[in-house]
């Protein structure tokens, strides 16, 4: 049982640092919005707030399948992790 739950832990450790990556990349994203770099309709501001808040929960499906908008600025994270270390 004990291995069961060390698995489990080790799962969801793995899918927050997946999202930590994605929210990262999310506010880069946001930020852009804000300073009126790109435009977001209200379609794609649903979409992005509805997986938003499925992330939060640790939901597998929208941790997994990342929105295009957002993937596009998960190699910054990536680029700075690596700067910063």
């Amino acid at each position: 049982m004990s291995q069961l739950l060390e698995n489990a832990k080790r799962n969801i450790d793995i899918l927050r640092n997946k999202r930590a990556r994605l929210f990262k990349a999310f506010d880069i994203y946001k930020e852009n919005v804000n300073y009126g770099l790109i435009q977001e309709d209200e379609e794609t501001h649903n979409k992005l707030t509805t997986w938003y808040l499925n992330c939060l929960e640790l939901d597998y499906e929208s941790i997994a399948n990342c929105p295009s908008e957002i993937e596009r600025y998960l190699w910054f994270t990536k680029l700075t992790k690596e700067i910063i270390a």
